[in-house]
This record gives structure tokens, C-alpha cells and sequence, in this order.
């Protein structure tokens, strides 16, 4: 975060849709579909709170009115709900529509000459010890004396 409290978060994947598989976009569903005619492709990601909240004016002065959100496409951008600059579309939310539980949807179409993107990955099965449960009977424990 800089000293205007900007952050930049980049992310690298494999497959857009399995975005939502991260625990911080849980509250996401990320989609991808492929127009074989038109040879597009269109990412889509939905968000709507799980726990809707509003943030105080006095928050929102000190983390900021609004998210932004900037996307790369990897081939001409032919539509977008978003504002678009060559393949870069960004899109501007207020912070409150995201956290109050509103849908807000973000798309973008672009021009794909690749192949076919085929069935979504299939999550992996959360190992035991990775749930809290299993974390905290694995811990060990102080010995009584």
C-alpha cells in the first residue's frame, strides 16, 4: 500500500475459474465462455457479500470511496461493462455497493483464437488436516502436570 493507501494486487492462474476456489473470492463466481463463431471468449465474475455490511463516511475517508478493478484480456477487447483502454478494462465500484450485498457484475468479451476452454477444473478435495478441526487436534497439546 502506498502513502495514498493504493494497493496493487496482481494474480497469476491457470484457469479464471478457479478463482473463486481462494478463500478470499468466496463470495465470488467466476465464469468463462467461449462463442465459437464469433471466436470470443467472455470472463465473467459476479460478487455479492455473504455478510453485507456499509462502511462509516469516516472508513470510507481512510480506505477510500471506491475499488478499482483492472483487467488485462489477452486478445482484443469487443465488449465490457467496464471502461476500456485498448485490452485493459477497469472497472470503478464504490466500496459500499460491494460490501453492502449487492450483485455487482463485471464481464468482459474479448477476441480468442485459442483453443477451446473444455470443462472447468475440479476443486481438490481440502486435505483434513487443513480444516480447522483436524488443525487443532493435530496441534499438540501441553502435557498436564
Amino acid at each position: 500500500m502506498d502513502a495514498d493507501k493504493h494497493a496493487v494486487i496482481e494474480i497469476a492462474y491457470k484457469d479464471f475459474r478457479t478463482l473463486s476456489q481462494l478463500g478470499q473470492f468466496n463470495n465470488v463466481k467466476f465464469t468463462m465462455t467461449d462463442d465459437d463463431k464469433a471466436k470470443t471468449r467472455t470472463a465473467t465474475a459476479v460478487v455479492k457479500a455473504t455478510k453485507p455490511m456499509t462502511v462509516s463516511d469516516e472508513q470510507l475517508a481512510y480506505f477510500g470511496k471506491d475499488v478499482t478493478i483492472s483487467v488485462t484480456a489477452p486478445g482484443e477487447v469487443t465488449s465490457t461493462n467496464g471502461t476500456q483502454k485498448g485490452k485493459t478494462v477497469t472497472w470503478t465500484t464504490p466500496l459500499n455497493t460491494i460490501l453492502g450485498g449487492t450483485e455487482t457484475t463485471y464481464t468482459v468479451t474479448y477476441k480468442n483464437s485459442g483453443k477451446p476452454l473444455g470443462d472447468a477444473p475440479t476443486p481438490a478435495p481440502t486435505p483434513a488436516a487443513a480444516t480447522p478441526a483436524a488443525a487443532a487436534a493435530a496441534t499438540p497439546q501441553p502435557k498436564k502436570k
